[in-house]
């Protein structure tokens, strides 16, 4: 006996779910959106910290600002790295891995 998925026999919400997911996702599409909205958030950190630190009067804190910053830098350097080496890898859309490139290139000084 075969069993045949349809999603015309799911509810309604369900069958939603199931057009509005695209069907050829792959581990490595999500791997390569993971690291792109990391990329975002990392660069929207920094721009934060960077319009901060002009008002900050705190010594502790400001030492923590910049340590905190060095950290993100680092954290870029490896995800630009992996993005690098992902671009020899067959099957991933080149376009994704060029956006993930260019997010790791950017400076985000306010």
């Amino acid at each position: 006996m075969i069993v045949v998925f349809s999603p015309s026999f799911l509810p309604p919400s369900t069958q939603e779910i199931c057009r509005s997911s695209p069907s050829h996702s792959r581990p490595a599409d999500s791997l390569l959106g993971s690291l792109c909205r990391e990329m975002g958030k990392v660069l929207s950190r920094r721009r934060q910290i960077h319009a901060q630190l002009p008002r900050c009067r705190d010594a502790g804190l400001i030492h923590r600002l910049h340590r905190e910053l060095e950290r993100m830098a680092a954290r870029q350097a490896e995800v630009h790295a992996v993005g690098l080496a992902l671009r020899k890898t067959p099957g991933l859309d080149p376009f994704g891995v060029a956006f993930l490139v260019e997010l790791c290139r950017r400076r985000s000084q306010a």
